[in-house]
Order: C-alpha cells, then structure tokens, then sequence
C-alpha cells in the first residue's frame, strides 16, 4: 500500500480485517482475499517483522506431533488425544509435502538426531511406528530419511559421540526436516499474493481502538507509526486478532468490555547462539534436559541455537531487554558433546 492510500482505508467497509501480519495474519489475508472476499491486513510493525522473523525457523516433518507427553501408554486412557495428535499430524504431512516444493534457497534440509536413553519416554519401537503413521500419511512424496541406528552406528555422528553416560544409550534415530531461510519471506509472499487478490494492506499502523457497534461492525482506529502519526478509522464485519505476543493488547482495547481469558499464557524459549566445528553443518540434536524439559540444538545458518530455556514472558515492551535465566542444572545430558561448552 502507498502511504498515500492510508487515509482511504477508511472509505470501505471490509468483509475481514485481520490485526497482526506476521505468518497466520498473511496467510490468513491470502485464503480469504482469494476466496473473494474484502480484506484490510494491519500490523503495528512490518510484515513478518516480528514473532516471525524470531521463530525457531523449523518446518517439522510432522513425527513431534505424534510424541506423547509422558508415555505413549497414555494414549489408551485418553483416546480422544490419540485422534487429535493424528489430525494434526496428517495436517502437517499435507503442508510439509507443500512447502517442500517452494522453489530453492526458501528451505534447507536438516538432519535432527534424537537419542533414546535408557529413561526415555518412549522407546524406539514406538518412535518407528510413529514414523511409520507420517510415511503412510505423506506417501512416496513425503521422504522423510527416516532411520534408526545403533549405538555402534551412532558413534560416527559428531553429536552423539560425544553423549555422557553412553551406557544408558539404547539407539538413535533421524529424519529429516527443513529448515526456513527466511521466514519473514514466507509473510510478505503471502501478504503480496493478498494484495494482488484485492486486499488492503498497513504495515507500521497500530490499533489503539476497536469497537462493536449498534450494527454489528466493528470499527478499528488507526494510528501511522512514523513522523507522520496520521489517523483511520477501519470498518468490518468481522475481526480476526492475530497480533502474536501482542494479542491480550488488542483484546483489551475492545470495547464493549468482555471477560476474556489471558491468551498468551506459555512462556518463552530463550536460546544461546553458538559457532559449531564444520561437521555440525545441517545437523541437529534433540532431546531433554535433566529436569524433563525439551531442549535442542538446531543449525541456524552457520550457527547453531541451543535452548530453549523455559523463561517467563514479559510485556512486549519489555522484551528487547529479556535475559535468560538458564541454569547449568537445566542442560541436557548431552551437552558436554559441543565444542563451545568444553
């Protein structure tokens, strides 16, 4: 959108008017505008500029959505959750097949290593079969390099030579998943693509009101971030708050007043950036910590990322200055095998 169009945002009355561009807001904008219907994509900052661009940058092939929480046993008394875990896994094989044919340089393959230990909980039978569920879900087209190695093999990988205890190391397993070079890309493809089906797009324009009138819209007024500070009002039927981190923000800003929960409850993954030797290029390592949480080391273009830790979420204004309260006690078993914690 010119900056000129800003103030003419105001002149329509859209079917959709999605708040937050990042990802889910893009693609959003892009299946709705190509649906026909009539959409204004606004966010704060730039397109993918934010929770995006700051993800783990991890296309998974989808064999983590099929791990259980704490055995797969568990899954005979909570069948329901078996059903879900599996629609959501055949959903991820179906955009993983998808996104795998995005023209070069969108994504790199990644070897992830997992080891299974002694105390794991699952064991390597059970990870087979569910690597077993992708394959038949994906078909011939959905490779993902499966494989399941023993303790003998496993010594030829950089990572788990290096893994204290190896009496506890039953196997290891792999399969390949990819990694985004630039996720942000991903956002502004989509963005682009919406806009060319018609819809409206504002980048650097906060929300500071947004209410339900007598009528049923919604209105939305806007605020240019900039020098120039220039004002909108947005009129839609519907409003769809995908604002990542910032999303209680906009429900707050709502009007009238509704008792809604806290939507951003989790916490976030803080991560150390590390410089790895050049046989840990493409490959990554996945796994527990001594206190039961997951823990990974995962390429970042010639880097490796190590984490998360589990750290509260502060206010988003506050998170350029977040700090990481990791603690040696909470490091995997297996991380005296990297070179930078020698």
């Amino acid at each position: 959108m010119k900056d000129s169009d800003f103030p003419d945002l105001g002149k329509s009355l859209f079917d959709v008017l999605i708040v937050g561009a990042g990802i889910n807001g893009c693609a959003a904008a892009e299946e709705l505008a190509n649906q026909g219907y009539s959409v204004a994509l606004v966010d704060r900052g730039d397109l993918g500029g934010a929770t995006t661009a700051r993800s783990g940058r991890v296309l998974h092939c989808g064999l983590q959505l099929l791990a259980p929480k704490r055995s797969a046993f568990d899954y005979l008394t909570d069948p329901l959750e078996l059903v879900t875990r599996l629609r959501s896994a055949r959903r991820a094989v179906r955009d993983f097949k998808e996104l795998c044919r995005e023209p070069p340089r969108r994504l790199e393959p990644m070897t992830t290593f997992v080891p299974i230990l002694r105390d794991s909980p699952y064991k390597g039978w059970q990870v087979d079969l569910g690597a077993g569920i992708i394959e038949a879900f994906g078909g011939s087209d959905a490779n993902i390099q499966y494989r399941r190695w023993s303790p003998a093999e496993s010594r030829s990988n950089p990572f788990v030579a290096g893994l204290s205890g190896p009496e506890g190391l039953q196997s290891v397993v792999s399969f390949q998943d990819f990694r985004f070079c630039w996720p942000e890309r991903i956002a502004i493809d989509a963005a682009l693509a919406a806009e060319r089906s018609g819809a409206a797009l504002a980048s650097f324009a906060r929300v500071d009101d947004l209410w339900r009138a007598s009528d049923g819209l919604w209105h939305a007024g806007l605020t240019e971030v900039g020098d120039g500070c220039r004002q909108t009002q947005v009129s839609a039927r519907i409003v769809l708050n995908l604002a990542g981190v910032w999303v209680d923000y906009v429900i707050a800003s709502a009007k009238p007043q509704t008792t809604v929960s806290k939507k951003v409850v989790a916490v976030k993954g803080v991560y150390l950036l590390v410089r790895l030797p050049e046989r840990y290029r493409g490959l990554g390592l996945a796994g527990t910590n001594s206190i039961g949480e997951p823990i990974c080391c995962l390429p970042w273009n010639e880097l490796h990322y190590i984490g998360p830790t589990e750290t509260g979420l502060p206010a988003p204004s506050t998170m350029s200055g977040l700090k990481s309260r990791t603690s040696l006690s909470c490091w995997p078993r297996w991380a005296s095998s990297l070179p930078a914690f020698r």
